[in-house]
């Protein structure tokens, strides 16, 4: 139960904080979502992709990232997160890919 009890502290501390987002400790199986999980990238091949080199995990990563997004527009730009319906922002999670590995 790490993994929940360590988004229960960061949740906490983003409350604190007046910080508006929320960490999911389940996986998308688990939250009944369609969205297909990243792989783990590593630490080499993460050092690479800071530098700008394209790896054949981080190409990967894009193209879930890439068939999530077209999932999410597929059904509306939702997607659902404790029973509450919210906007599903596209530039959110483009900025996100690019700056994980920045």
């Amino acid at each position: 139960m790490w993994r929940k009890d360590l988004a229960d502290t960061i949740n906490a501390a983003n409350e604190q904080l007046g910080i508006a987002v929320h960490w999911e400790h389940r996986s998308f199986k688990e939250q009944g979502t369609d969205r297909e999980p990243t792989i783990h990238i590593g630490a080499g091949a993460n050092a690479l992709e800071r530098k700008g080199i394209l790896t054949e995990r981080g190409n990967i990563n894009r193209e879930i990232i890439k068939n999530n997004m077209l999932l999410a527009s597929r059904t509306g730009n939702r997607s659902e997160r404790n029973g509450r319906r919210r906007k599903f922002n596209v530039n959110f999670v483009v900025k996100t890919d690019v700056f994980l590995y920045n």
